[in-house]
C-alpha cells in the first residue's frame, strides 16, 4: 500500500509498504516536489520501535483507565499530549478530554512553538512558501538546521540544489553533519543569530561593528555572510534550534525581518503546521496550566494522563519528573514502555503511525494534505480514543481522514512591529547544547541505536582546561541536577560548549537532569540551550 510518514521531520515522505513472510518491505515512492525517491534510514527505525519492539496490548487497560477517571467525580486531573505521531488523528484525544469535566491541558510545547509565535506575530501565520522557490534563489543561508540528521529528504534536495549551482552558507555554533556539504560554514556564538541579522540591517557602522563583535564572528566572516545576501536572491532557512534559547522568538523575528527587508520574503522558510489546511478537531474550550509550572504542578492533581509523550526524558528537570510521576496516578498511552510509562498505573498500548488511518500535510515541503490507510493490525489512537469515550459516556464521532474538511490557509504577509535586539542570555560555566542524532525518533531511541548514547562532546581547549582525556567518565552538573557521560573530544565543538545527543539516558542519569525549566521569550516554549553546566572527571 502507498502511505506516508507522519513523524519527526515531518516532511510528509511517501513510501510503499507491504508484508512478505511476516516482514515489512519498504519501497520508495517516485520523486516529488524536489524530494528524491528513497526510504530514509529513520523510517525503518520507526517500524522497529513501534511494531517489532512495541509493547503488548492489555485488553482491560481501557476499562481500568475509565474507572480511574470516573473515580475522580469531576475533580481536576492533568492531561498532556505529545507528538508521538504528527498526524491529524492524535487530535481526537484532545476532543475526548476537552469533553471530560476536570481535565486541565498544558499551555505550551517543548517543540517549535516559539518560532511559530514569531512567525504569527510577523506574518499573521506560520506558513512556508512553495519549496520550489529555492530553485529561483542564487544563494541559500541555513541558520542552525542540521538537515542531514533531522530531515534526510530535505538534505538530499539541498545537495541537488548545490549541484545545480546554488551557493549554501551554513551557520551554527556546532560543526554538525550538515556543515561539510555546504559551500561555506560559519561558527557563530550560541544565541547570536538575531544579532547577526540586525548587524546587516544596521544603518550605523559603529552599531554594526558592536553587533558583529557580540556574535563572535570576524569581520571577514561577516562580510562572507553579507556577500551572500548582496549577490542576489537569497533564501533563508531557519532551524528549530534557534528558538530554544531565551531570546529565541526575537532571533527568529530578526531573520524574518532580514528576509523581508532584502526582498527575499518569498524565500524564507521555517516550518508550517502540518494540519493548516484541515478543519480543526471539534475540541471544547479547556482550562490550562503553563508549561513552566511542570513538573511541580503535578502535586495539585491526583491523576495525570499522558498521550504519546515522554516527559521523564524529554522535559527539563528529568529527575523531578520521575519523583512526581511516582506520586501521581498515571494513565500512559503510547506505543512503547518508555521512561515515563514505566511509572504508569494504567498503560494503554497504541499502534502508532503504521496502525493509524490519517491525514496531514508537510512542515517544510508544503504539500497538500495526504490520506493514508491502516497497515498494522493494532489499535490506533483514534480507535482507542473513541472506545474510551464510549466507556466514559462521552459522545464523540471520529471523522474519517478522507472526510476531514479542507480549507485555504491564510496568505503570509510581513508586518513591521517593534523588535528589540536578540541579546543572548549568558551565565557562568559551559553552555549545554543538545542535538538530534540521525537515528533520533521523536522522544524514543530505537533498539538498534547503541554506542554513542553516553557521549559528551567537548572541544580540545575545554579538555585541556579541565584536564580531561578521550573516554574519561565525566559528571555534568547544572542547577537542577547532574548526569554522567563519556568524554569525547572534537574540534567540531566550540570551547564554551558541552554537546550531547538529546533526550536520552546517559551512563548515569538523563541529559535533562541538568536542564532547568526556563521559558523562551514567547512565554510558552522551553529554553533548553540556555542551560549552563560544570564538567569534572568522575
Amino acid at each position: 500500500m502507498r502511505t506516508f510518514c507522519s513523524k519527526d521531520c515531518p516532511d510528509l515522505c511517501d513510501f510503499y509498504i507491504e508484508e512478505k513472510d511476516g516482514v515489512p518491505v519498504f519501497k520508495p515512492a517516485e520523486e516529488k516536489d524536489g524530494r528524491n525517491g528513497f526510504v530514509c534510514s529513520k523510517l525503518k527505525g520507526f517500524y522497529e520501535r513501534e511494531i517489532t519492539h512495541g509493547a503488548e496490548f492489555e485488553p482491560e487497560s481501557l476499562k481500568k483507565a475509565a474507572e480511574l477517571i470516573k473515580s475522580l467525580s469531576g475533580r481536576e486531573f492533568l492531561y498532556m499530549r505529545g507528538s508521538g505521531s504528527l498526524g491529524y488523528a492524535m487530535g481526537w484525544w484532545d476532543v475526548l478530554f476537552s469533553n471530560i469535566k476536570g481535565a486541565v491541558f498544558i499551555d505550551g510545547s517543548p517543540c517549535d512553538i516559539t518560532g511559530e509565535s514569531a512567525h504569527e506575530l510577523d506574518f499573521g501565520v506560520c506558513e512556508n512558501p512553495p519549496v520550489r522557490n529555492l530553485e529561483d534563489a542564487d544563494n541559500i543561508i541555513i541558520f542552525g538546521r542540521n538537515a542531514k540528521a533531522v530531515s534526510q529528504h530535505f538534505f538530499s534536495y539541498l545537495l541537488k540544489l548545490k549541484k545545480a549551482g546554488k551557493r549554501i552558507l551554513y551557520i551554527d555554533p556546532i560543526r554538525t553533519e550538515t556543515a561539510p556539504s555546504a559551500t561555506d560554514f560559519i561558527r557563530i556564538k550560541p544565541a547570536c543569530d538575531g544579532l547577526l541579522c540586525e548587524a546587516y540591517l544596521a544603518g550605523d557602522s559603529d552599531r554594526r561593528r558592536e553587533l558583529v563583535k557580540e556574535t563572535g564572528l570576524t569581520d571577514e566572516e561577516f562580510e562572507l555572510f553579507a556577500g551572500y545576501i548582496k549577490r542576489g536572491r537569497t533564501a533563508f532557512i531557519t532551524g528549530f534550534g534557534l528558538q530554544r534559547y531565551k531570546n529565541g522568538m526575537a532571533a527568529v523575528r530578526w531573520i524574518n525581518r532580514l528576509a523581508a527587508e532584502t526582498g527575499n520574503e518569498h524565500l524564507l522558510f521555517y516550518g508550517r503546521g502540518s494540519k493548516m489546511e484541515l478543519a480543526g478537531v471539534p475540541k471544547e474550550p479547556v482550562r490550562k496550566v503553563n508549561i513552566s509550572l511542570l513538573p511541580d504542578a503535578l502535586e495539585r492533581f491526583p491523576v495525570m494522563v499522558i498521550v504519546g509523550a515522554n516527559p521523564a526524558v524529554t522535559f527539563p528537570e528529568a529527575e523531578k519528573w520521575h519523583r512526581a510521576l511516582e506520586k501521581v496516578k498515571l494513565i500512559s498511552i503510547d506505543t512503547n514502555i518508555t521512561e515515563t510509562s514505566k511509572h504508569a498505573d494504567v498503560f494503554i498500548r497504541a499502534g502508532g503511525m503504521f496502525a493509524q488511518k490519517d491525514i496531514m500535510g508537510s512542515y517544510f515541503f508544503n504539500d497538500r494534505p495526504s490520506v493514508r490507510g491502516k497497515f498494522a493490525g493494532l489499535p490506533s489512537d483514534s480507535e482507542l480514543a473513541a472506545e474510551l469515550a464510549g466507556l466514559l459516556g462521552v459522545k464523540m464521532d471520529v471523522t474519517e481522514p478522507d472526510r476531514v474538511e479542507r480549507k485555504t490557509p491564510p496568505v503570509r504577509k510581513y508586518s513591521v512591529k517593534p523588535l528589540e535586539s536578540a541579546v543572548p542570555y549568558e551565565h557562568s560555566g559551559y553552555r549545554l547544547i543538545t542535538g538530534s542524532h540521525t537515528a533520533y525518533l521523536n522522544s524514543q531511541i530505537p533498539p538498534s541505536l547503541g554506542e554513542n548514547d553516553s557521549r559528551v562532546f567537548i572541544s580540545p581547549e575545554t579538555a585541556a582546561k579541565e584536564q580531561l582525556a578521550e573516554g574519561d567518565r565525566v559528571e555534568i552538573s547544572g542547577l537542577p541536577g547532574c548526569f554522567t557521560g563519556i568524554a569525547g573530544i572534537s574540534g567540531d565543538i566550540p570551547d564554551n560548549v558541552v554537546f550531547a545527543y538529546k533526550n536520552r539516558r546517559m551512563t548515569e542519569g538523563y541529559i535533562n537532569n541538568a536542564t532547568p525549566f526556563i521559558l523562551t521569550d514567547s512565554g510558552n516554549g522551553i529554553a533548553y540551550y540556555d542551560t549552563f553546566v560544570n564538567i569534572v572527571r568522575k
